[in-house]
């Protein structure tokens, strides 16, 4: 903002009308980079002395001052009457006279607040870096035809709009124009400019007068200290647009990602739940077969869709309980079968909706009507907080963990080591989440997630029990009993080694160890 030598020129001019005379009450910060001072006038004289946005400018608006981290500076100005406020011929630098001190307002190099008493350094807003002065080259003779680094060599503190400014008026004029003449005349209009011009040009750009090589509109202010207010509170409003804007493309966009995931895992259920003709056609061929199969054996192998197919057997069942356990996966599956297809329709159709709003956010540049567009998301019901499920990226929660899809859609997550198994219960599963372990065993920790449906199929259940099992040191026995129970009564005591926890209200299903095929 203090970008323009002629700008701060201007300020600096109202701020002395303001302020001679006026007395110094208290210098102080709440911002990084922003000293405030006040003065008996009623007015905050404020300075940003940030690098890349220096500004100075005058404000009557109370701002409500918070309760902490608030900073106090120059307490020996305190009482002070200001006497003198100058700037810099030809730099940007503002001195301000209180008695026997001057304090320093530097904003070019290292913007910063420096005190002086009777020319000796005395404090400083921010810790002084090393410094060297600047060094100005010697004015080499000036070519005729003027250009930029002509005009650069007599004003230095032009700037690149006011130099395009003054080459225009120039060449506007042809032939031989006297160079000295123009500089010095478009040089005092600039120091006794009180007007400030605000222009929405890649930007918004602030002038001590008209540009004509502007196309743009502009909207003047008579004070400057307004139209730099009025810019900062742009800008601001700007920052918070864009924050807004942003935040909530992120949760819609995780809010997507989220039932996109759950679409497939409902898509890969209808596909499960499809096999029940499978299912049916193999309890017939076991029931075929019944008299050549022997109670104990593991699989045997069955023409299914006039297909040869190996097919599992449970050792413990006889041929005709395991026909019957066939027969009770075709019935589940028939009766999945209409739910998981209009949940897909559901997801899909939130999906749809997710996608029109994110393009709707995308256009929007009005704040009111974001806040708007907020509402009518939160209205949809969608879940737009970053939750434990959330995909994409290296930082997603489940990505480190092994994912199965079992009977239904439904998604199980396996640890891989004692770590793991620590995040996945306590910080990954939720409290309705059906939880695993093989009994009495190393293994790992594995959970289904259940996504707030109350009715968990018993086929989801046993697969879920199969993988625990599978990863377990019973891997490797035809049996193996399996704990399960919500995760809200899984706890882990304190001071316990990695993994371990303590189980309540379990329940034990004894189970083949396997993985789904």
């Amino acid at each position: 903002m203090i970008s323009n030598y002629y700008i701060l020129h201007s300020v600096v001019r109202e701020i002395r009308e303001r302020l001679i005379g006026a007395k110094f009450l208290r210098a102080f910060s709440f911002r990084a980079g922003e000293l405030r001072m006040e003065f008996d006038s009623g007015d905050t004289l404020i300075a940003q002395l940030q690098p890349a946005h220096t500004t100075l400018y005058l404000s009557r608006s109370a701002e409500r001052e918070p309760k902490k981290n608030v900073m106090s500076f120059f307490k020996e100005l305190e009482g002070s009457a200001v006497s003198e406020i100058v700037v810099a011929d030809n730099d940007k630098f503002v001195t301000i006279k209180l008695g026997e001190y001057d304090l320093i307002l530097r904003f070019y190099n290292s913007p910063n607040a420096l005190l002086y008493k009777n020319s000796v350094f005395s404090a400083a807003y921010k810790r002084e870096p090393v410094y060297k002065e600047k060094i100005i080259s010697p004015i080499s003779p000036i070519t005729p035809i003027p250009t930029r680094d002509t005009l650069r060599q007599k004003l230095p503190m032009l700037g690149k709009w006011l130099e395009a400014e003054l080459l225009a008026e120039i060449n506007k004029k042809g032939g031989s124009v006297d160079l000295d003449a123009e500089c010095s005349t478009f040089d005092q209009s600039l120091r006794e400019s009180k007007s400030g011009f605000i222009y929405q040009h890649k930007g918004l750009l602030l002038s001590p007068i008209v540009l004509q090589i502007l196309d743009s509109e502009y909207k003047k202010y008579n004070s400057i200290s307004d139209a730099i207010e009025h810019v900062i509170r742009l800008r601001s409003k700007t920052s918070t647009f864009k924050s807004k804007k942003d935040a909530l493309l992120a949760k819609l966009h995780g809010a997507l990602t989220r039932t996109l995931k759950a679409l497939k895992d409902a898509e890969s259920g209808v596909e499960n739940s499809e096999r029940s003709e499978r299912y049916a056609a193999i309890g017939d061929a076991i029931q075929t077969k019944a008299h050549e199969i022997e109670k104990g054996i593991q699989s045997i192998v069955l023409i299914i869709f006039d297909k040869e197919t190996k097919v599992s057997l449970d050792p413990a069942l006889s041929a005709f309980d395991n026909a019957k356990r066939y027969y009770d996966k075709s019935k589940r599956g028939r009766e999945m079968q209409k739910e998981l297809q209009a949940r897909f329709i559901s997801l899909k159709k939130e999906g749809d909706t997710l996608s029109a709003f994110i393009e709707r956010v995308e256009h929007e540049s009005d704040l009111k009507l974001l806040d708007t567009l907020e509402k009518e998301t939160a209205a949809e019901g969608f879940a737009l907080s970053r939750t434990k499920d959330d995909l994409g990226d290296d930082s997603d929660p489940i990505a480190r963990f092994r994912k199965y899809i079992v009977f239904g859609g439904y998604r199980v997550l396996v640890g891989k080591n004692a770590k793991q198994n620590d995040e996945l219960t306590l910080h990954v599963a939720k409290k309705e989440d059906i939880w695993f372990h093989a009994r009495h065993v190393p293994g790992s920790h594995v959970v289904l997630q259940i996504n707030n449906v109350k009715q968990i199929p018993k086929e989801a259940i046993e697969q879920a029990a199969e993988i625990a099992a599978f990863y377990s040191d019973a891997k490797t026995q035809k049996h193996a009993p399996v704990a399960y129970t919500k995760k809200k009564y899984v706890r882990k005591p304190r001071g316990a080694a990695p993994g371990a926890v303590k189980v309540e209200k379990e329940e034990v299903v004894i189970v083949t160890p396997r993985i789904p095929e």
